[in-house]
Order: C-alpha cells, then structure tokens, then sequence
C-alpha cells in the first residue's frame, strides 16, 4: 500500500534539499506558534506549577536543597497547607514527587525570570522529536501525522518530563534500529539505545515498564517463531540491557542515599496504585483508553493507532519481525501501564502515560504503506478509513488547543482580580481554587486548608496577620466561617472589585477596635 513521500517528486538534489528546509521551519514555526497561542505564561497549574516550585527551592537555596519554595512555611512549617502533599528526603528536605532530573533543567528558566521557558523548551524538543521520526522512517506523512494526528504536541507543552523522557526513548531508538528498520548489530549503537532509555527513566518511571515489555518482546517472538533464541538476540539483549542498567542502577541509587526509596518519590506517592478493586480498575481502564473522568483516552483521541496496529496484526506474516516486535511490546506495555499508573488526572487528554511508546504506531505507519493488498480499490479504502481517523483526531487537537488557550486565559482573569501583596497571607480550601493563583506561589503566601475549622489554627497562632479569604463563588464556608468566630478581633469585609466572577474575596484585617 503505498504512500508517496513528498520529497521524492523532487529529482534534483539542491530542490530536495531546498524542500527540507521548508518542511521544517514549517512545522518549526508551527510547534512555536501554537505553543505561544496556549499562553505559557498563565498556563501554570497543578503539576506544571509545583515543577516550578521544586526548581525555585532548589535555585534559591544556592542549588544545595531540593525543598519545595514555600513562602507558607513560616506559618506552616510542616507544610500541611501546601498546594500538594509533600515528603521528607533523608536530609530532611519537603519535597514533591516530581523528578530531580526535570528541575535540573527547570532551574536555568526558573533562576532567569522566565519560567515559561521550559514550556517554549519542550515545544523545541517536540520539533526534535519530529526530526528523529523523519530520519529514522524517511516518510514525511509520518511526523504530519504526529502533529496533527496525537495528542503529543499538547503532552509535550504541558509536561516537559514527558517531553524529555519520550524523546531520549526515541532517541534511542535511532541508534537501535538501521536505516531498513531492522535491528542494528553494532554493539556501541545497542548499547547507547540502552543507555538512552536508562536515562529516560530519570524523568518518567513508564520507561521502566516499556524497557521490559521489548525485552520480552524481543525474545518472544524469536522464540513463536523459530523455537529456539538465537545468540544474535541473546547478544542483543544482552548489550541493549547492559546500557540500559548502567543508567537505571545509577537511578536506584540515587534514590535510594536520597529519599530512601528505590523508585524515588514519584512512585512512592503513587503505592495506592497496588490497592485497588476491579471495579474501580474497569472505569480506571475505560478512562485511559476510550474516555471517561472528564477527558478522552488513547484511543478515543488517536482512534488511527487501534487501525494501524490491528491492520499489521491482520497481515502479520506480512510484516518485519521488528514490527512484530514492537507491535507486541506495545501491547504489553499497554496492558501494564492501564493496571500500574494512578490515572487521577482529567487534564491530559489521550493519556500521557503512554505517550513514551507512542512513537510505535507511528513507525507502524511506515509497514503500512509497505504491505500489499489485493486490488487498488481496497489499497484506497484502507487509507481512506487511516485518513478520515486522522482528521478526526485533528478535530480533537484543534479542541484540546483552544481549551488551553481559554483555560489560560481564565487563570489570568482570576489573578488578575486578586488584589495581591507580600505583606497579606492568602487562604482558600478549595483544590480548584487554590491551583488558579499560578506564579504567584513564587512571592505570595498562599495556604491550602484540608479544611475551614483550619482557619482557627492559622489565626490564633498569627493573630497579627491580615488574611485574604478566596472561595468559589458556589462555597463561602471560608468566609461565613470567618465572620462567626473571628468577628470581634477582626474587620471582615467582602472585596467588590469590577470583573471578579469566579471567586469570591473577603479581606481580614487584625487590631479591629
């Protein structure tokens, strides 16, 4: 079934060439245009927040702490009121489960004022990521379709440990295969590959579960069909693995002298993922594949992955075995990753717990422009069915892009309203609401309290702080909780500002006569 790729209709080498850098200032321009379209700036909430929280601890501490930046801890020096929940390094230090690795490059944005930078950054590792799908596929349908097509360009902007870690897994893959995609047999490029990907478990412990998955892989299909391991696989393994665990076990022991865990904090604060019913695991599933929990899944967003795969598996004897490979390492990987991940999150449309194997549909896309079915009429309908799923999942980029635009937009209308200054301390008990204020964590005292009767805790131990309340505009309990046993000591009054309409403000001042 061929795919004709667009450089090819050019002859001469220099118009070639001149078609090359068209291609990607395009998709350069794109990357960057769109990225700047979703206002980096004010799109900081959640995780991406506390990722800028960890860097700024770790930056203005002289890079000798990985303490979280609280401005809070005077107040709360067990960080109950935190944004998330934090926890204690063998040092000592309150930190989140988010990887070290991704505020060692957080921190050079973090320390020069531009803290949206990492965001720009990991649009230019998306653009790089695009680049190696090229050169390892040589179609350029293959990174159109990656833009337009899943839902990695958004995971990219909006987790840049994704980014990282899906590129270095990519970037391993490069050196893994040859230019006929088949497995690569110099020892030096088999043990980078494996090398890459032991670093991509520094940012994202799912390449932990892929790594494993293609080494099953790897032997399992060798095995189905020839019943025996060659000693060319065992050879490969061998030095793929070796690489691979140089990195890893330099992961594990860092872990292990600084947070006392083996698999570091992430996995540590996800341990209830090992405490679940099956009927709870069933919607869990449903949610990560189809939809559901407020978001689309995998393949509910890129619907054309369950077509390509489920179209090399119906011509299996048709396709390499590195295909076959893959083929069943990302079915293994997917069947762990939707029992092993917490999928607590409604934020990351088509999942970016898997967005690390991602690149296999795409290189499957590559055997399927390769096989050869029957008559022409069916070679059309089939890429008819790939292109028609494609411009579907376009229509979901197009939706996923403008939300975080307008998402954006509303955090900066929120932030706006606020009447922000360093000598008041903000107080709200509400998740949502606490997760609006953005960068201004970075030189605001800002609490989150578990509860409103934790509001007498706070002001009988700083009776002389001025506090401002900030609710939903559906739950005042703050505030009506504020008025009924703070009313003698305090002057409570309601803040009318023009243009607040989502949250509710209530001004506490102490020394009230």
């Amino acid at each position: 079934m061929k795919i004709g790729n667009l450089s090819d209709k050019f002859k001469s080498p220099r118009a070639r060439s001149f078609f090359n850098v068209v291609f990607f200032v395009c998709i350069f321009v794109f990357c960057f245009s769109t990225t700047y379209y979703t206002l980096p700036k004010s799109s900081f909430a959640a995780d991406s927040l506390v990722k800028i929280l960890q860097a700024k601890g770790w930056v203005e501490s002289g890079f000798q702490s990985q303490s979280v930046h609280y401005l809070g801890k005077s107040i709360d020096p067990a960080y109950k009121y935190f944004l998330i929940d934090t926890s204690t390094s063998r040092p000592g230090e309150k930190i989140t489960p988010f990887p070290f690795a991704n505020t060692i490059i957080t921190a050079p944005f973090v320390a020069f004022g531009f803290p949206e930078g990492i965001i720009y950054l990991s649009a230019f590792v998306f653009f790089f990521y695009l680049i190696l799908l090229l050169r390892i596929t040589k179609l350029y349908l293959i990174p159109i379709a990656t833009i337009f097509g899943t839902p990695l360009l958004h995971h990219f902007i909006s987790f840049s440990d994704v980014s990282i870690a899906a590129t270095l897994v990519l970037f391993g893959i490069t050196f893994l295969l040859t230019e006929d995609m088949s497995f690569n047999k110099n020892q030096l490029r088999l043990f980078f590959s494996g090398a890459l990907m032991g670093i991509a478990c520094w940012y994202r412990p799912e390449v932990i579960i892929l790594t494993s998955c293609f080494l099953f892989s790897n032997f399992l299909i060798p095995l189905i069909k020839a019943k025996t391991i060659e000693k060319e696989v065992i050879r490969r393994s061998f030095v793929f693995s070796f690489g691979f665990l140089i990195l890893f076990s330099a992961f594990i022991a860092y872990n292990w002298v600084h947070y006392d865990s083996i698999l570091g904090p992430r996995v540590e604060s996800n341990r209830s993922i090992l405490l679940f019913d099956w009927s709870t695991k069933f919607g869990s599933i449903r949610s990560l594949l189809i939809n559901g929990n407020g978001r689309v899944g995998l393949f509910g967003y890129s619907a054309w992955y369950l077509f390509v795969i489920g179209f090399c598996l119906w011509n299996w004897t048709k396709i390499r075995e590195t295909s076959q490979i893959w083929i069943i390492t990302f079915l293994t990987n997917l069947t762990l990753v939707c029992i092993l991940t917490p999928n607590d999150s409604n934020i990351d449309w088509g999942s970016r717990y898997f967005t690390c194997s991602a690149f296999v549909p795409l290189l499957l896309l590559k055997e399927f422009q390769q096989i050869k079915i029957g008559k022409p009429i069916f070679q059309k309908f089939f890429l008819s069915i790939l292109g028609i799923l494609i411009l579907y999942s376009l229509n979901i980029n197009h939706k996923v892009i403008r939300t975080m635009r307008r998402i954006s937009h509303q955090l900066t209308q929120i932030q706006s309203s606020i009447p922000w200054s360093e000598s008041k301390v903000f107080v709200t008990h509400r998740n949502n609401i606490a997760n609006t204020f953005g960068l201004n964590y970075l030189n605001q005292t800002i609490l989150l309290l578990p509860s409103v009767e934790d509001l007498n805790t706070i002001v009988l131990e700083n009776q002389k702080v001025n506090f401002v309340l900030i609710e939903d505009v559906t739950d005042n309990s703050l505030s009506k909780y504020a008025r009924e046993h703070f009313q003698d000591r305090y002057s409570i009054t309601e803040i009318k500002k023009e243009g607040i309409g989502l949250i509710l403000l209530t001004e506490m001042i102490s020394g009230k006569k």
